[in-house]
């Protein structure tokens, strides 16, 4: 049975080198989101955030992206990854 809850999906594009630090970093943040490496080579990711939490996702995407090459695909929220202009 389900509460009507849906994580929000984000693509994000990040240097390679750093999937897995990306990946440690969030889930220090216990429940805040999961990550899904898409496509390695180009570094391209999938966030699925929980409901409530996108600020806080924001805020730590924002903050490592001072320090290391962050990008957010806009228009890339949902599962149609096809209409998505990530590859590069």
């Amino acid at each position: 049975m389900g509460f009507g809850l849906e994580t929000i999906r984000k693509i994000i594009r990040v240097d390679r080198r750093e999937i897995c630090f990306l990946k440690f970093i969030l889930e220090a943040y216990d429940g805040i989101a999961t990550m899904t490496t898409i496509d390695a080579h180009q570094g391209i990711v999938l966030l699925r955030i929980a409901p409530g939490c996108e600020k806080e996702v924001e805020a730590i995407i924002r903050d490592l992206g001072r320090d290391i090459m962050i990008n957010v695909f806009d228009g890339c929220h949902d599962t149609m990854f096809d209409e998505c202009d990530w590859k590069i």
